[in-house]
């Protein structure tokens, strides 16, 4: 009689506890289909505010106009590391790319850039190309330097800061000579030949080398990335006395646009030079999109927002995606580099810091 009193005890008990357990959560989703979909609201509410207690920040994986989650983005927000206390940045950049066809969202897009550029003191920014849809610019005098750059980007924020210009796929039809040519005539557009390197210094010290290449560019009829500028950038790396070191090339190495994605040629061919010298960031466009990326201590940013837009889903490498118009900043002192993927409305969708 005991035992069987015993058990009823303790059965009574568990039933009691289980709704204690379970009463909050019927309160709060109105009537579940099921004990079974309650407990597992539960434990994501355990989750997220035991997240939220950590400090940690969650991924935006929502569709811009429906509110879903992307396709092959995970449904369940995903946390980051704390981000580490920065007493100062030494410098700050903005990137924003694929803008050559300039849509309301680009406009707005081109305001949010210069407020961030103004309330941050950004020093330069990266255009990772595709500058002028669909075919390029075939002169120095074609209005689409008007009507796509200088009307777009018009804060005044935007104009004291120097530009760094990468050639995409769209910009080579017409030839890329007006492009470059172009520098001579904007303080702001710098392009001083299809592939180049800048250095930024701080109190006389060398902080940052900027490399950019032209991915689609041709010698007598043939690409010459492979053959031509990527071994004159492991040469460029070889002498590298910056602690960052940032690449910039319209095709990305990795991506989940459904569009053009990864390219296993780069892989096989750019990558190991990165791991030698120790790159830190590859910084793309192509892809429409704004994407975050990760594989073996380098960053690969997709910063394809511009104008109109790609889907994509997320790959083994992803870290953050979304398909919605906007850019990105970057702030860096000696040991870290913290990136902000803003929308065009100005909201920060992710946030990454990357250490040295």
């Amino acid at each position: 009689m005991k035992a069987l009193w015993l058990r009823r005890c303790l059965t009574c008990s568990a039933v009691v506890l289980s709704f204690i357990y379970l009463l909050p959560v019927f309160l709060w989703t109105g009537n579940p289909s099921s004990s079974h979909d309650a407990a597992a609201t539960a434990a994501h509410l355990w989750t997220g505010a035991r997240a939220a207690s950590q400090g940690k920040q969650l991924d935006s994986t929502q569709d811009s106009v429906s509110g879903r989650p992307l396709r092959g983005m995970p449904t369940e927000p995903v946390g980051i590391a704390p981000l580490p206390v920065l007493p100062h940045y030494l410098l700050t950049f903005l990137v924003i790319g694929d803008w050559g066809k300039p849509l309301d969202a680009t406009h707005h897009v081109a305001e949010q850039m210069g407020e961030y550029a103004a309330r941050h003191d950004a020093a330069f920014v990266v255009s990772t190309g595709d500058n002028f849809y669909m075919e390029g610019v075939g002169s120095v005098d074609d209005p689409l330097f008007r009507t796509n750059f200088e009307d777009v980007f018009k804060h005044p924020a935007l104009h004291r800061t120097k530009w760094y210009i990468a050639l995409g796929n769209h910009d080579q039809s017409k030839g890329t000579a007006a492009q470059v040519k172009y520098s001579q005539r904007s303080r702001r557009w710098q392009l001083p030949a299809p592939w180049y390197n800048v250095t930024h210094y701080v109190e006389g010290q060398p902080l940052l080398d900027l490399y950019v290449l032209d991915h689609y560019h041709q010698t007598a009829g043939k690409y010459d990335l492979f053959t031509v500028q990527i071994p004159w950038l492991a040469k460029q790396l070889a002498s590298s006395k910056a602690p960052w070191k940032v690449l910039v090339d319209h095709r990305p190495v990795f991506s989940g646009g459904v569009l053009h994605g990864s390219s296993p040629r780069l892989l096989q061919k750019l990558v190991p030079i990165l791991k030698q010298y120790r790159v830190q960031m590859v910084l793309n466009g192509d892809d429409h999109s704004l994407q975050v990326l990760e594989q073996d201590g380098i960053t690969y940013i997709v910063s394809g927002g511009g104008s109109w837009l790609h889907e994509h889903n997320a790959i083994l490498q992803t870290k953050f995606g979304a398909m919605q118009n906007g850019f990105t900043l970057h702030r860096l002192n000696n040991t870290h580099m913290v990136v902000d993927v803003i929308n065009a409305s100005g909201a920060i969708l992710y946030t990454r810091a990357i250490p040295k």
